[in-house]
């Protein structure tokens, strides 16, 4: 059965009492931009609203598709954390059929809203402070060892699934691929963010041990910017921490692992992580055998499978078509800054900035959007000084809109800012990115591709082949059967229809809907009367 789309999530969360079963939720209030739009957080799966309530606060995940053994492995989870609490579970509510859209149900997570950075931004924000970086080590060492004495996995631990609180302990969310002690291994429905996994992992590797390679990951990552906090900048890209999928396959010649090696009190366990990228994702030791630099890791080099490994798409900020593709999937969009515009909501009086990549208002336009709460956390505040730079913003592509100006409409898609590490500053590609050129939207694009047509050639007798028939991009085409059957255009129709579209656009633009069935009419029977 296919799921909504954001869209749809997007307009049956603003009656959030007509959309939700949950009593709590339907009497609650769902976070919303300055513009009053509803604000969702991308996930793998799910995308993620904060609902207020009576003075609470939850997270409502509304999944993206469906999966059969959803409800079942919820079940299991909950009944497993209850039985087995820790500080960094979250509590949770599975309701198969949570939320009404369009008048189909289906399920939600309702879970408690963490406050908290998560473990991408807390790298990014504290990477130069060599404690805290070891401090948070230090955090997932203790959590690496609970998980192998209870049993279970996380399945996806990365940058987004990992939140440090104010006191600096870790909390876990995003549940949908958790492994619990009674449910059955190999049977998984993901392989996690690539950055962070093993290169040969498959869904087979469900179970208590699949987490062992990210820890083992996490834990070096942060080990080197607590000694050279510069690798960050030059090897951070928001998704990961400093180590990319391409190094694990590649490790002998990464130029971060090389930059690594040369490090007299790091280049043991670099060879140790080395080591672990070419063993079958299973032989992967615990963290703490993976430290022990002086107990060999034991396992066969094996051949990872020839396959991609499954990254988000990246795309130049020109390219709106493109983009307009993903909406609603995390995807990275680069390009040159034309403005930043700050702006407050007539709405709210609440402070915005909007990041432009084209001077042309005009036609459709990529944006980012920066909202209030998430300027008054960044350390770099955008301003006309960033305006030239060469930038990569990733995040969930929001639902296109029209923007409105002097009663003329145009698109808009963009990509909200809700971290400062989604935001960074990058080198220019020495190769201008190839861009799909759109179509025509404006009517003067439209009106200059209408050309006076030629003057008709005879019919030739013999029919002709499709790839004969190559007339300009504006001309007709005339048709390819026999002398019997009269051609299907006319000099006087092909200008009737061309003074139809003319004057239907014109009246478009100047009376609407109606402005474009009286112009079309019009231009309609003036056309006929042009001579050639």
């Amino acid at each position: 059965m296919p799921y909504p789309s954001l869209d749809q999530y997007q307009s049956a969360v603003q009656n959030p009492n007509v959309a939700f079963r949950d009593v709590a939720l339907k009497n609650g209030a769902v976070g919303k931009n300055p513009h009053g739009i509803p604000e969702p957080y991308g996930g793998g799966f799910a995308y993620t609203y904060s609902c207020k309530t009576k003075g609470q606060e939850f997270a409502v995940r509304c999944f993206k598709s469906e999966n059969k053994r959803r409800q079942e492995r919820y079940s299991a989870i909950s009944k497993w954390m209850k039985a087995t609490p820790r500080p960094y579970w979250v509590a949770f509510d599975y309701q198969p059929s949570g939320i009404t859209v369009n008048g189909a149900s289906y399920p939600i997570v309702k879970m408690d809203w963490v406050k908290g950075l998560s473990l991408g931004a807390y790298v990014h924000k504290y990477h130069g402070d060599a404690a805290n970086m070891r401090s948070l080590r230090d955090q997932f060492v203790k959590l690496a060892s609970e998980f192998e004495s209870m049993g279970c996995s996380h399945g996806d631990l990365q940058n987004g699934n990992v939140l440090v609180s104010a006191n600096g302990s870790l909390i876990l969310i995003d549940y949908d691929g958790l492994f619990v002690p009674g449910m059955q291994t190999g049977a998984g429905d993901e392989i996690g963010i690539a950055h962070f996994q093993h290169p040969a992992r498959t869904e087979k590797l469900f179970g208590p041990i699949m987490d062992r390679f990210s820890f083992a990951i996490i834990w070096l990552s942060l080990e080197c910017l607590a000694r050279r906090p510069d690798l960050y900048d030059r090897y951070g890209t928001g998704d990961n921490i400093i180590f990319s999928a391409s190094d694990y396959t590649q490790w002998n010649t990464s130029p971060l692992v090389c930059e690594l090696i040369s490090i007299k009190e790091l280049s043991p366990i670099i060879a140790r992580a080395g080591r672990i990228c070419e063993i079958a994702p299973e032989q992967v030791p615990q963290l703490c055998d993976f430290l022990n630099v002086g107990k060999p890791i034991a396992g066969q080099v094996v051949v990872a499978p020839i396959v991609a490994p499954v990254l988000i798409p990246v795309l130049d900020a020109l390219a709106y078509d493109d983009i307009r593709e993903h909406v609603g999937e995390r995807i990275e969009v680069r390009g040159e800054i034309t403005e930043v515009f700050h702006g407050r909501s007539r709405n709210t009086g609440r402070e915005y900035v909007l990041i432009s990549f084209t001077s042309i208002w005009r036609g459709p336009q990529f944006r980012i959007a920066i909202w209030n709460l998430v300027l008054a956390q960044i350390q770099r505040k955008p301003d006309d000084s960033w305006v030239g730079k060469y930038v990569s913003v990733t995040g969930l592509v929001d639902p296109e809109y029209q923007y409105t100006n002097r009663r003329h409409s145009y698109p808009r898609l963009g990509i909200t800012i809700q971290e400062e590490n989604q935001l960074r500053f990058v080198n220019r590609p020495a190769t201008p990115p190839a861009v799909r050129r759109r179509s025509p939207t404006r009517n003067a694009d439209i009106l200059k591709g209408i050309t006076k047509p030629a003057t008709p050639t005879p019919v030739p007798t013999v029919a002709t082949s499709k790839r004969q028939i190559s007339a300009s991009p504006h001309s007709i085409p005339q048709s390819s059967t026999s002398p019997a059957t009269p051609t299907s255009s006319t000099p006087d129709s092909s200008m009737a229809w061309a003074g139809a579209v003319t004057a239907g656009l014109i009246g478009l633009a100047v009376g609407g809907p109606v402005g474009l069935v009286v112009g079309g009419i019009a231009g309609f029977f003036i056309g006929k009367k042009i001579k050639m």
